[in-house]
């Protein structure tokens, strides 16, 4: 997801708020596109200004007060002490997240509330949903336990789903007849925190609110949504004993939970790279990853993220993550990420280059992260003119080691080494340049783009993997004849060159876009940046456009 580097000087002060300020490290997809949440650390609470609960199991309960209250009517991020019983008082939303939460970044609009169908999608839709819930008791408080995307269950931690325990899915929510007494799952404070700090997320039964009179406090949650139901309702996710339902309706004018939400900021690299002559390219955020057996295409998380040794259980049914591919394996044509055949005729399109066809990972494959952009495979052509031709290209390339895993930096055609680090070009060992995961950061900043080593696959056995014979190769989108294809190749040994290959062997992809004309010529005043940005209010709200979209001071992507 796209990081946002903004130009305008006015506004570096704002951006040098913590966004992540009361955020819990877990992330949730909460749509088809992949875009990524984190919750807040409580539940919302408004004392005369707005802050979240310390802890995630925390309630006022029955202590709701003017200026003392965690249980909202709806749409009342601008009147929180606002319990009229008229509903025509609640004709319009105003998202709690439109304000500064003072321990929360204390930034206006830089956390939201989810959509009923955000809410479906985290409980029904998401890979593992059905199994990533469950009812239990932290610290004593009953509520519903959420656990992030990619969850690992802590050692010694323990935790049951509901829907192993009787609760099944009855058409658009979950029901169970013999109710879930929330025991199924208990920690103690000591024993929760293990849990928070792996991802997982708890929504207490703080029950609801209706004028002064509190219902269900212990054994029902009731959390709003965004999205309005009719004039009279919106939608809520409402969980008790018996039922979880992500996208029930209530009375606009009842008191209920609210939990926002951060949404992952869009994350691009932000270095221009010259393939030819007067045309740019910015490369995606990190090596092409597959996983067959939910079809999902995804960059990785980082730059030096790489699979290894688990490409040898590539099938087509594996639901790991791969990484290693055939050449012109994007699934068109029946030419599928998993092939493993040893034929190298059996790849791509006979003797024709696969750029711009379908037969081009990043024409055919939708990349959950991939921001839809139009991702390609860099030519064999751009690949010798990025490292051999372009102006001082040879002082813009080494191997080196970043977040301990060996591989190939490449600068951008303007290129300012950040303070304190040091590069040194051309270099063929993996320990000149070395980098910890928070000083490749800077780099990335500035900048740089980073290819692991990633080995090399043959059949499902992993090769030049090894410390001594570590190497990376990928792929180009070049054919050579009908049974091979053109990749860059780098070794401890050998500097990165282009090497003519069998299509069957399993490489790397690292995908790469045009650079708009709307982006801007890159120049080193503008380095780490793209595009002109300039700032706009927007119902007394600052907000920034840039390239035609719209963000708030945090960088996240707002309509």
């Amino acid at each position: 997801m796209r990081k946002i580097f903004f130009l305008c000087a006015l506004c570096a002060s704002v951006l040098a708020v913590n966004a992540t300020e009361g955020a819990l490290p877990g992330k949730f997809t909460i749509n088809a596109e992949g875009d990524q949440v984190v919750f807040s650390q409580g539940n919302l609470q408004y004392v005369g200004t707005w802050q979240f609960a310390t802890n995630q199991w925390d309630c006022f309960g029955t202590k709701q007060s003017d200026n003392h209250r965690d249980l909202f009517g709806w749409g009342t991020g601008d009147a929180p002490n606002k319990v009229s019983e008229d509903v025509a008082d609640y004709a319009t939303f105003t998202d709690w997240g439109t304000n500064a939460i003072t321990n929360g970044g204390n930034q206006a609009n830089a956390w939201r509330t989810l959509t009923k169908d955000e809410w479906y999608y985290l409980f029904y839709t998401r890979e593992n949903a059905a199994t990533l819930f469950a009812h239990g008791s932290v610290n004593g408080v009953n509520g519903l336990i959420l656990l992030p995307d990619n969850w690992t269950l802590p050692s010694g931690a323990s935790f049951i789903a509901s829907t192993t325990q009787g609760l099944a899915d009855d058409g658009g929510y979950y029901f169970n007849s013999n109710g879930d007494n929330f025991s199924h799952n208990t920690y103690t404070k000591a024993q929760w925190a293990v849990m928070e700090a792996a991802g997982a997320v708890f929504l207490p039964c703080a029950g609801y609110r209706y004028g002064s009179d509190l219902s269900n406090v212990g054994s029902g949650g009731y959390f709003w949504s965004a999205t309005p139901n009719d004039t009279y309702s919106a939608r809520s996710l409402f969980f008790s004993p018996y039922y979880l339902y992500p996208q029930s309706g209530s009375r606009r004018y009842y008191g209920q939970s609210v939990r926002l939400v951060w949404q992952e900021p869009e994350k691009e690299l932000t270095g221009r790279f010259s393939v030819a002559a007067g045309k740019q390219v910015i490369f995606s955020i990190g090596n092409l990853q597959y996983k067959a057996s939910s079809n999902k295409w995804q960059f990785a998380e980082n730059q030096y993220d790489m699979i290894g040794a688990d490409n040898a259980n590539i099938a087509s049914n594996y639901s790991g993550w791969i990484d290693l591919f055939g050449w012109g394996t994007s699934g068109y044509n029946s030419k599928y990420p998993y092939m493993t055949s040893d034929s190298e005729n059996q790849y791509g399109d006979g003797a024709n280059d696969i750029a711009g066809t379908d037969y081009d990972w990043g024409v055919f494959a939708t990349i959950a992260n991939g921001n839809n952009e139009a991702w390609r495979t860099l030519t064999k052509a751009e690949w010798e003119y990025l490292l051999q031709t372009r102006t001082n290209a040879a002082d813009k390339w080494g191997n080196a080691t970043v977040a301990d895993v060996p591989g190939l930096i490449i600068l951008p055609d303007a290129w300012t080494t950040p303070a304190g680090l040091s590069f040194a070009a051309q270099q063929p060992d993996w320990t000149t340049n070395t980098y910890s995961a928070n000083q490749w950061r800077a780099m990335e900043n500035a900048g740089a783009v980073f290819l692991p080593a990633a080995a090399r696959r043959d059949g499902t056995t992993i090769m030049s993997i090894d410390a001594d014979v570590r190497r990376g190769y990928y792929w180009t989108s070049t054919a050579n004849g009908n049974g091979s294809a053109y990749a860059v190749r780098f070794t401890e040994d050998d500097p990165a060159s282009l090497i003519n290959d069998l299509r069957l062997y399993g490489y790397a992809v690292r995908l790469a876009r045009d650079k708009k004309t709307t982006e801007g010529i890159e120049s080193p005043s503008l380095q780490g940046r793209s595009g002109e940005a300039s700032k706009v209010l927007r119902n007394g709200v600052l907000l920034i456009e840039k390239n035609g979209k719209t963000y708030n001071v945090l960088g996240t992507r707002v309509k």
